[in-house]
Parts: structure tokens; C-alpha cells; sequence
């Protein structure tokens, strides 16, 4: 081999060797990584819906709408506000205008159980929703036959009504025309006669009471309180001790001593209750004197709206309860009680009390006189 050959092998060997030594330092070859590889994300990619809006963002929308239905749902499951008598009354009056007589009825009648809980089931609010409903069975069977109908509702309230304000008051007046109607409209004219014979009544002893309260339109019907005489008549009872008690105050209440009058009446209301009993007929001569002293001693006695203590009209209608309990609703031993009750009630300004009092007093005064 000669020399320019030899020259070039040695090159090839060198570069050869120095290759082999740079690898060796280098280390192994090793595969090129994966670029995604060395990425961990922190959230789901938010890849485009169909619409063009990110995933995360329908997934919110779609929170915050069960978040509204849950919402909805505890709305619908919470209870209905309770209804009221007037809510009742006003829904059964839409219904009536509606022709739909059936659940006006309906409705009135859930009216009655709230008033029969709230007033008491012998109250002139339930007479009154009473009433209401018989109107609506008066027109619901208007074309009825006569012997499937009744008017038991009207009843009802009459009753009310005439244990409230008696057999002869105005109030009467407005049920009286609607039994009447009744029965025309069912053909029972002689009970509708009847009534209406009732109902002249009724307006005559209301005109006489008016033509009594104006004839004593000066004031001579109500006698100044200071005035008002004590109880001339005598005091009996099987309860010897309440007899004394009695004397002693109608003592007092004439020699002016009023407090010691009081005391004296109160003991014996006492001993009465204790030895005869809280239902003793005696009892209600004993109030009335009772509501009378009290009608003298506090006369100047006012509450904070500048009105008459009730104290005496509170014992007059105890007392007016056990008469007609024991005499019965037009004994003319109310007659002197209606009169105290009439002038007090007057005096006090609740002249439409007095005017109630005076129409039952004439009432009584007329039947008496029919009597003789």
C-alpha cells in the first residue's frame, strides 16, 4: 500500500474512533417523549357543545335549573294559607254568580264551622251565615217540588236570632220576609200568613217603643243617676243570713252610704251562692240592687275613652238572665230591670241599646194589656 492510501485509511480509522468515544460519553440513545405527556390538567377540557357554548357552562345552567325546580317543589309543598269566614263568603259569592249554587253552599258552610269555633254556635255571626245559605237553597231549588225542599237553615237562624233579641224585636224583621217568600214559594200559604200577621206585630210594638222614647224625649224616661231610688221591694229567701245582708244595704243605699251598701248586697249574693245556690231565683232581685247602688256610687266614674264604667249594666243583665230564666222572656217583672237598663244605656250613649231595651219593655207592656 503505498503512501497517500495509508494516509486515508488512518483518516476513516481516527474519525471511526472518535465517534465511538463521543457515544460512549453521551449515554444510550432514548426515545423523543410525548408532548402531552408532561401535561396534567387541572379541569375537563371544555370541548364545544353543539351550539357553540363550553360543556362547563351548560353543566352550570343545568345546576342552577334543578336548583330552581328544588326550589319550586318546597313552594308547592308548603300548606295553603288558611281561609278566612269573609274568604269563604266572597268565594261563595263568585260561585253564586257563577250559578253554582252547590259549591256556594259548600263554601257558607265552611264559613259556619269557622264562626261556630270563633263566636259560638249560638252567636249572630252563624245566624247570619245561616241565613246566607238558606238563600242559596231558596234558589238552587227554586223549581223543586214543595215536599223536598225545606227551609231549615232560616229556622236555625230564627232561633238564634229570637233567643239574642227576643220574640218580638226588629231584628226578626229580615228572616221573617224570607220564611214568608219560603213558603209562598213551597205553597204553604198559612204558615206564610201566620208570619206575616208575626211580622205586623213586630212593627207595631217597634213603632210603640218609638213613640215612648220620644215622649220622654226630655228626660224624664231617664232619671239622673243620682236620683234612682232604692228597692222598695222586700227581700225574701230561705237564707236567713243574705236576708239580713240585704236589709242592711238597702239601709245604706238610703242614708246615702253607697260603699257600705255595696258590701252589703255583695255579702249577700254571697251567702245566697253558698247556702242556696249559684242558680237561686232570689239572686237576680240581689244584682239588680246591686247594678242600682253601683249606678249611683260611680256615677262620675269614666274609663280612659271618657265612658260609664259598665259595672251596673254587667249586673243588670245577670240579674235580667235569672228572671227570664225563672218568669220567661215577657213577664212584666222585667218591666222596672228593662227601665234601669234603658236609662243606663242611654246615659252612657249606646242609645241604640236603650232604644232595644225600651221596644222589649213596650212589647211586654202591650201583651200584658192584650192579657186583661
Amino acid at each position: 500500500m503505498n503512501g497517500p492510501a495509508l494516509l486515508v485509511v488512518g483518516a476513516v480509522v481516527l474519525i471511526g474512533l472518535a465517534v465511538i468515544v463521543y457515544r460512549s460519553l453521551k449515554g444510550p440513545k432514548l426515545p423523543a417523549p410525548n408532548p402531552f405527556d408532561a401535561v396534567s390538567p387541572s379541569r375537563p377540557p371544555a370541548f364545544p357543545d353543539s351550539v357553540g357554548e363550553p360543556v362547563a357552562a351548560v353543566a352550570s345552567t343545568a345546576a342552577d335549573s334543578d336548583s330552581e325546580q328544588s326550589d319550586q317543589q318546597e313552594e308547592d309543598a308548603e300548606p295553603e294559607e288558611d281561609m278566612t269566614i269573609a274568604a269563604y263568603v266572597a268565594q261563595a259569592e263568585e260561585q253564586e254568580k257563577d250559578g253554582d249554587f252547590d259549591q256556594a253552599i259548600d263554601s257558607i258552610s265552611e264559613a259556619i264551622a269557622l264562626a261556630q269555633v270563633e263566636f259560638g254556635g249560638d252567636s249572630v255571626d252563624v245566624a247570619q251565615l245561616l241565613i246566607r245559605q238558606g238563600q242559596l237553597f231558596q234558589l238552587r231549588d227554586y223549581q223543586e217540588a214543595a215536599d223536598e225542599i225545606d227551609c231549615a237553615e232560616y229556622l236555625q237562624g230564627f232561633a238564634i236570632l229570637q233567643q239574642r233579641y227576643g220574640g218580638e224585636s226588629e231584628e226578626l224583621l229580615p228572616v221573617l220576609k224570607l220564611l214568608i217568600s219560603w213558603y209562598y214559594q213551597t205553597g204553604d200559604q198559612q204558615k206564610a200568613e201566620t208570619l206575616i200577621r208575626r211580622s205586623q206585630n213586630i212593627v207595631d210594638a217597634v213603632s210603640d217603643a218609638k213613640r215612648l222614647l220620644a215622649e220622654r224625649a226630655d228626660g224624664s224616661a231617664y232619671a239622673p243617676t243620682l236620683k234612682v231610688s232604692p228597692f222598695k221591694v222586700p227581700f225574701t229567701s230561705s237564707d236567713s243570713t243574705a236576708v239580713q245582708s240585704c236589709k242592711e244595704g238597702d239601709e245604706a243605699f238610703a242614708a246615702g252610704e253607697y260603699d257600705d251598701a255595696v258590701s252589703a248586697f255583695e255579702s249577700a249574693i254571697e251567702s245566697v251562692q253558698t247556702e242556696v245556690g249559684r242558680g237561686a231565683p232570689e239572686l237576680a232581685q240581689l244584682f239588680h240592687r246591686l247594678g242600682r247602688v253601683l249606678q249611683v256610687k260611680d256615677a262620675d266614674e269614666r274609663d280612659e275613652e271618657g265612658a260609664l264604667y259598665t259595672d251596673p249594666a254587667d249586673n243588670f243583665q245577670i240579674a235580667l238572665s235569672l228572671l227570664v230564666k225563672t218568669h220567661g222572656y215577657d213577664a212584666v217583672v222585667l218591666v222596672p230591670l228593662l227601665l234601669d237598663l234603658a236609662a243606663f244605656e242611654d246615659q252612657r250613649g249606646e242609645h241604640y241599646k236603650a232604644e232595644g231595651y225600651l221596644r222589649r219593655l213596650a212589647e211586654i207592656e202591650r201583651n200584658a194589656r192584650n192579657k186583661q
